[in-house]
C-alpha cells in the first residue's frame, strides 16, 4: 500500500481494527499475515470481553515494504485470516486523517493544546467542528 502526499518523515502506516468470538491463535495469525507480507508492527492493542467472550484488537504497521495493496489486503486477510476466524474487521490507514470534533467550556489551554498538536502534525486529524456550552472561546 502506498501513499502520495505523506509529510517527510512521516511513516505512513494502516490500521485494522478487529472484534470476533474470543478463541486461541488470533493473535498469532493476525501479526503473523502483517509479517509474511513484510509489514512491520508499530503497535498493538488486545482486549478480551470474558463475559461476552469478545476479542478486541488494535493493530498498526508501517507500509513501507508492505507488499499489499488494500484492495489484495481485502481479499487475502478475508481468506486466510478473518473468515476463519468469523472477524468482524475495518482497515484505516494514514492516508485519510480522520475527523475529530472538539467539545469545549470556558478553559481555552486545553483546546490551545489541541489545536498546536495538530498544527505541528503531531495528531493527524482534521477538526472541522468546535462545540461549546459557552461563548468564551467562541473567536478561536
Amino acid at each position: 500500500m502506498t501513499e502520495p502526499g505523506m509529510p517527510a518523515g512521516r511513516t505512513s502506516h494502516a490500521i485494522l481494527l478487529i472484534f470476533c468470538p474470543d478463541r486461541q491463535g488470533l493473535v498469532a495469525a493476525v501479526t503473523q499475515f502483517i509479517h509474511t507480507h513484510q509489514g512491520n508492527i508499530l503497535d498493538l492493542d488486545q482486549h478480551v470481553d470474558p463475559s461476552e467472550g469478545v476479542f478486541f484488537m488494535r493493530v498498526a504497521w508501517a507500509l513501507t515494504g508492505f507488499g499489499l495493496d488494500t484492495r489484495g489486503f481485502r481479499e487475502r486477510f478475508n481468506a486466510e485470516v478473518a473468515d476463519q476466524f468469523e472477524m468482524t474487521w475495518a482497515l484505516h490507514t494514514s492516508a485519510t486523517a480522520p475527523r475529530m470534533a472538539v467539545f469545549v467550556s470556558r478553559q481555552s489551554h486545553c483546546l490551545h493544546d489541541i489545536l498546536a498538536r495538530v498544527e505541528s502534525g503531531e495528531w493527524q486529524v482534521r477538526i472541522p467542528l468546535i462545540i461549546s456550552n459557552h461563548l468564551d472561546l467562541k473567536p478561536i
